[in-house]
């Protein structure tokens, strides 16, 4: 069963001094923990692809490349902080490594088309080895 998690942001750790990061909202996600050599690792690379560099900018919030992105267009709709998503969102103690951003390319196991996939190397140390992918519930539509 996936583990659905969702925290409001916790305002005390999104600093003054980076307006990007007050501005950013995490998404929903569910978490599924799926060994290497499962089905469902094999389908899930299957029916996902990896999102291209120029389309979303994956970083940590308090990068320089985080600082760059937003001084050169004062929005996070094509920013992707993966220490926010993990430590306010996922309400993990710490960041964990991850694979480069996904997206599903048809929809899956009541996943959405187009729905965000992020894999973390989150149980890959453990025995037997698995690795934490989180997929985002719900779309957000942009706003223009």
């Amino acid at each position: 069963m996936p583990e659905t998690l969702r925290h409001p942001p916790e305002q005390e750790k999104k600093p003054d001094n980076q307006p990007w990061i007050k501005e950013y909202q995490e998404k929903e996600w569910e978490t599924l923990e799926i060994a290497p050599d499962s089905d469902d690792y094999k389908e899930l690379l299957e029916v996902s692809e990896y999102i291209p560099r120029d389309e979303i900018t994956v970083c940590t919030s308090d990068s320089q490349r985080a600082r760059e992105k937003w001084e050169q267009v004062q929005s996070t709709k094509k920013l992707f902080f993966y220490d926010l998503e993990q430590e306010l969102a996922l309400n993990y103690d710490r960041t964990y490594g991850m694979d480069n951003l996904r997206r599903l390319t048809t929809e899956w196991k009541n996943y959405p088309k187009g729905a965000l996939v992020m894999t973390l190397y989150r149980g890959v140390d453990q025995k037997p080895p698995f690795f934490t992918f989180c997929i985002e519930k719900k779309i957000e539509t942009p706003q223009e």
